[in-house]
């Protein structure tokens, strides 16, 4: 909870630094006045742009569509829209949000490190927090809107502009999404920050600062409302207009009723300023509203030229109406805070509160527990009453920690500004700093004591735990600095104390080692100069001084219980520390009136006019044995830190020969000093309850005379003598409360002082006025001096040599670490020499683990980029999905040429026609260009020079039976020739092609249609060995990064194990010297602890057996580094395994098996157009025009029987294919129903997928092949169409699968990519926080332990103990 408070504390103190502001010393003028007309200006202007939009269905909207533009380029991004420059300003929008956020967090580093803000980043930070949070706050988040909206959006224009501008600049994908998301939230947050903390709503600043305001809340709520309209704007505008104006009404509405009903700005032309915007917008969307209703744009400009003028009447009627409804202060007493100060705004501007209103604003408070509350209390007694001790007592009532962030910021401002003028100021105030300050160092002298001693005995121990001892070391350094650092502190608040003076020498020689600093501050106490201190001081805490310091709690919770008590009021009071700690303030108060004095304090605290509650008056204070004690009294409340305590600076009234009781007026005797009895000649110790009349002669009256003195004789029965004692019965008013005391004297001289005064006097005769409640100092912590002034000419130059050499001490403590210049000196050039071996060992550890780390990640990025590029290679496919294209077109010319010419031959309808001809050799034409364009992707395939070099052979019916060979792309060119060639006859109705037909078929679907099926086939393995070359590659990456790793962690072994003997060397070097001077230091740390700290000699000893057979321990760092390093490499080897035989094995899979699929699929859809065309030219080989006789000079197709069966043998591979397990895991669920379960909206035969499908179509181009009789045309043209629907599906599906296959690999190279970076991440982690500080941490103890052997005030050449351990060790 702490470190939560202070962070919080830091970012209160930061908004303060941002959004400090200078108050002007002059009342407005003109000037500040046009500024803020013309700032709401634009901001209603602005509010205009989310009313309309271009397309605003509302009759002659376009005929003022100009105007609207024009008016709303206040709006900068319709601005920047206009000027085509959009994308700037979104950029403009982001850049300075990032500004915003990294000036933050420089300066949140700044007061973490406690370092001065520069002043010009406190300036620009404001001024864009200004500009992007507040004058184009709209303007900012529409943009911010635009982004999240448009980004992953399938929307390609931006519709909010009317120039139609392009959304593909503004679209950043998810990430944009996300990204934008977060900006809108952050710039709200920000845009809140800047409402609620950039104001001043001190009311003594009204009448200069412009823009003083009692709350930000209702800024923020516009702005939160305007944040809602934005959203709104690109939502819904569009789609319910009516309804989005209807929204945007109801939050301006209530926006203006906050204003009207709280008027929460201190000028009347802020408040005037702020409604009439309000005003203005909400009549603006009213004729907008109307506008559509009526279908009219005419009204709605109108209307806002004319009425709105009137609006400005309309809304100082409402100011001045709502003011006059005000009732008296007292009536809204219990009415929230807010209302209850615009009753008395003008009373505490003006500084005009009067007694019975401070009631009112309190009773408030009690009422609604209000914190703003008191923030006005407090700048009202700093400001008006000039009285700022009291304000920081009324602030310091409440704490500024919570979640109401708002208030909790304005209670933190304004106590920190109390703070910081009071420690200038207030004598009473630094008193109470330094006696915390004090307490708080004695303490930690102590605490350094005390781990001291646990040092020396843990380290004798025998088998000490190494960690538990580093712990032990590291805590003594840590508050040998911070001791260093309180002592310093506390001699640049006080220098010339002799007590802190006295401690801190002592602290230095004795214990810290540090002689040389520790003379300086002997002599400076001694005032010897120069001159060293000859004689150890002992541990006498006895001064001059006889005042008591008292600090009681003034919090609800405990109020009146005792803090702190110094030890001159413990004698005075009788009473141990111990004994006080658990003790309240009316213990020490008189009877009767110790009943309700926890109330008086609590009353004071809450309606008191000042701080200040006694100074120098004369009081008694009962004693723990509950007798009076005379003293002057001197007491005020300090509020500082969120607390609230009460300050008592006590002088005993001593030298008096008297005795005092506090009696009734009827002489009833309620509390008396602890010798009265006997004065009085009582017997008894204690005469409460008693009447004075029963020890006095002569004094038979009812009521006491007060104020009288007279003498009368008692009887004594313990000397059986009269004595002759002088009595004066004397009144006091303290504050509200009236007491009776009398005094008794046997002293001539007392009472002839008593005498010469007269018989009424007015008051204690030896009664002294002092002038200044702070001039002392505890007698442990400081030296009183109430009269400095009358000393000071005595005291000058003691004075300036004090302030000199206490500036110089503080000056080189805040240079020096605790390891000072001497200590160094002190260390032996073994233990140096030890230090910087060990040190350089650790550094080397640091190294080695991080070159392990950066070959975990160099391996990982090499092995993503690797098998990235692969994949990118390989998830394309476009050449084989290119070849089979190309191979399937070529056989349908040769079947679409072939029907044809049957056709014409037979005289029958045309199974396809010319038009599908030409579709088909389109598609071959740009097939043709692919070629070549797509060469260089498979190039290096062996197949892949077929088309380039003449390689493919072909039939040409001119050169029969000789075989021609050309490239694959010149063949093509050749078929397109042929086929254009044959098309050209059909159409002249020419039957002059059988050249043209005879290149087509025997080519198209003959020799080089196998060599193209060939190079499919070939340009599958090719990949599958690229897939594999992969493998060989990322295995040999593999076990060079285990080999690397190996080998660091081995050298990073061998080192730890080395490494070992020069850490122990330290270690060992400690030991000896706490062995060699245990007694003597221990004796030295009892002595302080007793002396100085009051603690009993309740320490235990170590054992004399045991220290006399000590040896040694010898700690074996080596293990413990090696079980923290050996988890770290346990890790590298779970991420190798991981990466190759999880997520790698998984891509090689699918890599290896997609080609496949590609192919088999593929394949299918070439193989159906094989077995349809053997199918028909088995149907015709008995008619006069089968290929047989229609070229009988040179058939080159084998027989049709054999080429059906093994087209047929080809189609059945696949079969076995697509039900291979590796390949059907490429397939996504739907591909794997498309193929082997349904498909909707196809043909009957295909609905049960595409792998049944082949199954019917397999079994009738058999039937057509094996019936031995002719077929029906028409049952051969239904297969042909049936024929063209599944290979038109399988195109579908081919498509569909590469798609589909390309994403589930690039889903597992994601996967991949992601734990690569986590676990990168991971690895930077583990080394950034664990390893490296751990490292960085043994480094620190290293230098602590050095440290403590330097600072170790012992000699290993010489031991001392006590007589009886001498004894003990003889014998």
């Amino acid at each position: 909870m702490g470190n939560k408070k202070m962070k919080v504390d830091l970012v209160y103190k930061i908004l303060e630094e941002i959004f400090c502001k200078e108050i002007p010393s002059e009342p407005p003028g003109k000037s500040e006045k046009l500024i803020q007309m013309i700032i709401h200006g634009q901001i209603i202007l602005q509010h205009v742009h989310l009313y309309w939009y271009p397309s605003l269905s509302i009759d002659n909207f376009d005929y003022y569509k100009s105007f609207w533009t024009v008016i709303s380029y206040p709006c900068l991004d319709s601005l920047f829209a206009k000027l085509d420059a959009y994308i700037g300003f979104l950029l403009i929008s982001i850049s300075s949000c990032g500004i915003v956020f990294c000036g933050f967090l420089s300066c949140f580093l700044f007061q973490w490190y406690k370092k001065k803000i520069p002043f010009i980043l406190c300036r620009s930070l404001k001024v864009i927090i200004f500009l992007i949070c507040h004058q184009y706050y709209l303007p900012v988040t529409i943009s911010l809107c635009l982004l999240t909206k448009y980004s992953n959006s399938s929307l390609t224009t931006i519709e909010e502009y009317e120039n139609n501008l392009p959304s593909s600049p503004i679209d950043y994908g998810l990430f944009g999404k996300i990204f934008g998301s977060v900006l809108l939230v952050f710039h709200l947050l920000f845009s809140l920050i800047y409402d609620y903390c950039s104001f001043n709503m001190d009311h003594g600043v009204a009448l200069n600062d412009i823009t003083s305001r009692i709350t930000g809340s209702f800024d923020a709520l516009f702005k939160l409302g305007t944040f809602i309209n934005c959203i709104l704007y690109i939502t819904i505008l569009r789609s319910n207009y009516i309804s989005y104006l209807l929204i945007v009404l109801a939050l301006h509405t209530i926006v203006l009723f906050k204003y009207v009903y709280y008027l929460p700005c201190y000028s009347e032309f802020m408040n005037f300023m702020k409604i009439l915007v309000q005003g203005l917008l909400i009549c603006i969307v009213l004729f907008f509203i109307l506008g559509w209703l009526l279908n009219n744009a005419s009204i709605i400009i109108v209307f806002s030229i004319i009425l709105t003028p009137f609006m400005t009447i309309l809304v100082r009627f409402l100011i001045t109406f709502r003011l006059s409804k005000l009732p008296d202060p007292g009536a809204l007493v219990s009415e929230k805070f807010l209302i209850f100060e615009l009753s008395v705004r003008k009373n505490i501007i003006a500084g005009e509160m009067t007694e019975e209103l401070v009631k009112f604003i309190n009773k408030n408070y009690k009422t609604n527990k209000d914190k703003l509350n008191l923030v006005v209390q407090a700048n009202y007694c700093r400001e008006k009453m000039d009285k700022s001790m009291l304000g920081l007592m009324k602030i310091s009532r409440t704490n500024h920690h919570g979640l109401n962030l708002p208030v909790n910021y304005q209670v933190y401002k304004c106590k920190e500004t109390l703070q910081i003028l009071n420690s200038k100021i207030s004598d009473g105030l630094r008193l109470y700093k330094y006696l915390l300050e004090f307490r708080a160092t004695k303490k930690g002298d102590l605490e350094l004591c005390e781990d001291f001693l646990r040092l020396l005995d843990r380290i004798l121990e025998k088998n000490t735990q190494l960690s538990l001892l580093k712990n032990i070391i590291s805590e003594t350094c840590i508050n040998i600095k911070y001791i260093n650092q309180q002592y310093t502190d506390l001699l640049k608040m006080v220098p010339d104390s002799i007590v802190v003076l006295d401690m801190y020498a002592s602290l230095l020689v004795d214990i810290i080692g540090e002689q040389d600093r520790g003379k300086v501050l002997y002599n400076k106490k001694s005032g010897l100069g120069g001159k060293e201190y000859q004689t150890k001081k002992t541990y006498s805490m006895k001064i001059e001084e006889t005042s008591c310091l008292l600090i009681v709690s003034g919090s609800i919770s405990n109020m009146g219980k005792v803090i702190y008590a110094n030890s001159n009021l413990l004698k005075f009071l009788t009473i141990t520390e111990e004994a006080i700690r658990d003790c309240y303030l009316w213990q020490f108060i008189p009877k009767p009136f110790e009943k309700g004095h926890d109330e008086h304090m609590v009353n004071f605290i809450e309606k008191s006019n000042t701080h200040c509650i006694f100074r120098s008056t004369p009081l008694f204070l009962s004693n723990q044995n509950g007798y009076l004690v005379e003293c002057y009294f001197n007491s005020e409340c300090i509020g500082y830190e969120g607390e609230i305590n009460f300050l008592s600076v006590i002088e005993p009234i001593k030298g008096r020969n008297r005795e005092a009781a506090i009696i009734s007026l009827y002489g009833e005797i309620y509390s008396h000093t602890e010798k009265l009895p006997e004065m009085l000649g009582a017997i008894e110790k204690s005469i409460e309850g008693r009447f004075l009349q029963e020890f006095l002669e002569n004094m038979n009256f009812k009521e006491l005379p007060v104020n009288c003195l007279w003498v009368t004789t008692v009887y004594n029965a313990t000397t059986s003598k009269r004595l002759e004692i002088g009595l004066f019965i004397k009144e006091k008013i303290i504050g509200n409360t009236k007491i009776i005391a009398i005094y008794a004297s046997c002293d001539r001289e007392e009472i002839i002082k008593w005498k010469s005064r007269g018989v009424r006097l007015a008051g204690d005769m030896d009664e002294r006025k002092h002038q200044s409640l702070i001039k002392a100092e505890n007698d442990t912590t400081t030296e009183v001096n109430l009269n400095k002034t009358e000393k000071r000419d005595d005291n000058i130059k003691d004075r300036k040599f004090s302030d000199i050499e206490a500036e110089e001490i503080a000056d080189d403590e805040g240079k020096k670490n605790p390891t000072s210049s001497s200590n160094t000196k002190k260390q032996t050039s073994l233990e140096t020499k030890s230090l910087m071996s060990s040190l350089r060992a650790l550094s080397i550890m640091k190294y080695l683990l991080l070159a392990s780390v950066t070959t975990i990640i160099i391996y990982n990025i090499i092995i993503l980029i690797y098998i990235s590029n692969a994949i990118s290679h390989a998830n394309s496919l476009e050449t084989l999905n290119d070849l089979g294209d190309l191979a399937y077109v070529t056989a349908q010319i040769a079947l679409i040429s072939r029907t044809i010419d049957t056709s014409i031959k037979s005289g029958t309808v045309p199974l396809y026609t010319l038009a599908d001809l030409h579709d088909r050799v389109n598609s071959i034409k740009i097939l043709q260009e692919i070629l070549l364009k797509t060469y260089n992707e498979w190039s290096f395939c062996d197949y892949s020079k077929i088309v380039r070099q003449d390689e493919i052979p072909y039939w040409d019916y001119l050169n029969l039976p000789d075989i021609e060979h050309e490239s694959l792309h010149s063949i093509i060119g050749l078929l397109i020739e042929s086929a254009n060639d044959f098309i050209a006859h059909i159409e002249s109705n020419s039957t002059d092609y059988k050249s043209s037909l005879y290149f087509i078929i025997y080519n198209g679907i003959g020799i080089s249609f196998r060599e193209t099926r060939k190079a499919m086939v070939g340009l599958t393995e090719c990949e599958h060995n690229r897939v594999i070359e992969l493998n060989n590659v990322r295995t040999l990456l593999l076990i060079v990064a285990m080999v690397v790793s190996g080998f660091l962690a081995s050298f990073l072994a061998v080192y730890i194990l080395y490494s070992d003997r020069i850490i122990n060397t330290l270690w060992e070097s400690l030991q000896k010297k706490v062995h060699a001077g245990y007694y003597d230091f221990r004796q030295i740390l009892l002595e302080r602890l007793s002396q100085l700290h009051d603690q009993q000699n309740d320490y235990d000893e170590i054992d004399a057996n045991l220290y006399k057979q000590y040896k040694p321990q010898k700690f074996y760092h080596s293990m413990r580094f090696i079980k923290r390093f050996i988890i770290f490499f346990i890790i590298a080897g779970v991420l190798y395994i991981v990466t190759s035989y999880v997520f790698y094995e998984h891509i090689h899979n699918y890599l290896y098996y997609r080609p496949t699929l590609m192919y088999a699929i593929i394949s299918r859809r070439i193989s159906l157009t094989e077995l349809c065309f053997f199918s028909n030219e088995i149907e015709y080989q008995y008619t006069p025009f089968s290929l047989d006789k229609s070229f009988y000079e040179y058939n080159a197709l084998a027989d049709m029987k054999k080429s059906y069966k093994t087209a047929l043998a080809d189609l059945l591979k696949t079969k076995n294919t697509m039900r291979d397990p590796h390949v059907m895991s490429l397939m996504s669920k739907g591909l794997e129903e498309m193929i082997f379960q349904n498909i909707d909206q196809v043909p009957t035969f295909l609905s049960f997928g595409t792998y049944a499908a082949m199954a019917y179509l397999n079994f009738e181009s058999q039937y057509i092949s094996y019936d031995n009789k002719k077929d029906d045309a028409e049952f051969i043209q239904n297969y042909i169409e049936q024929m063209n629907t599944m290979t038109s599906q399988l195109k579908i599906v081919s498509n569909y699968c590469n798609s589909d296959s390309k994403h589930l690999i690039n889903e597992q190279l994601d996967y991949l990519k992601y734990f690569i970076i986590c676990f990168s991440i991971f690895i930077i982690m583990i080394y950034a926080f664990y390893y490296y500080p751990y490292l960085a941490k043994e480094q620190k103890v290293l230098k602590r332990l050095t440290q403590l052997i330097a600072v170790l005030p012992m000699k290993p050449s010489f031991v001392q103990c006590s007589d009886k351990e001498s004894t003990r060790m003889n014998k």
